[in-house]
């Protein structure tokens, strides 16, 4: 994105009222992940690929196609993962094949990349809530689902805020998903229009019926 993204180590964005940065972050460490792979019993071989009770380490990747962002990711990814040992097989389809596939109960992958976008309320239900509707992963962890339950009854936004933080924090530490990045959106807007307030929450049809034009 050339500068206009941030990587993300929690599924919010900077500009919430609920977002912390106090969380663990997850740098690139190569040298980390070759220790831990030594450590959980994956060997290389004589051709540098990580094998154990005969088995090769590999990583069945679903990526939509067309697609910028994949097409950039599966260039670096292969070249990355080879460097570690493991070995990194793409598998290009349609958007609709994709999700038909997560959607899968043994679905034949392990990995996949797709992006939501988020809402001005931070509550995660339908996402990481133990059967919520868009939780196709099947992810469950009773303090997420306890600390989901409290940040809807609050009634209070800084009481709501030390909750969501809480539960960032754990979605954190146990990853659901590997948190990558938020794209920053550009908004080219004509200086003489006014009344114009864009967010990641707010689309520029919000406001329509308040812009002016300056003569």
């Amino acid at each position: 994105y050339k500068g206009y993204a941030n990587v993300i180590n929690i599924p919010q964005s900077k500009v919430s009222w609920a977002y912390t940065d106090d969380v663990d972050k997850y740098e690139f460490d190569k040298e980390k992940a070759n220790s831990l792979l030594d450590e959980a019993g994956w060997k290389k071989g004589a051709d540098g690929m990580r094998e154990k009770d005969g088995n090769k380490l590999s990583i069945k990747f679903l990526a939509s196609t067309p697609n910028e962002v994949n097409d950039a990711i599966l260039a670096i990814a292969k070249g990355d993962f080879k460097e570690v040992g493991i070995e990194f097989l793409p598998e290009q389809m349609d958007f609709n094949t994709v999700r038909a596939k997560v959607k899968q109960a043994d679905g034949d992958y392990d990995m996949y990349f797709m992006a939501w976008g988020l809402t001005p309320d931070p509550d995660p239900t339908t996402i990481f809530k133990t059967g919520g509707s868009q939780n196709e992963i099947g992810y469950s962890n009773a303090k997420v689902d306890e600390l989901i339950s409290k940040g809807l009854k609050a009634t209070k936004q800084e009481d709501r805020k030390v909750i969501y933080q809480d539960m960032y924090k754990e979605l954190n530490r146990d990853l659901p998903y590997i948190f990558v990045y938020q794209r920053r959106d550009m908004w080219v807007v004509n200086s003489r229009i006014k009344n114009v307030d864009v967010s990641p929450y707010r689309d520029f049809t919000i406001d329509l019926g308040k812009y002016e034009i300056e003569q």
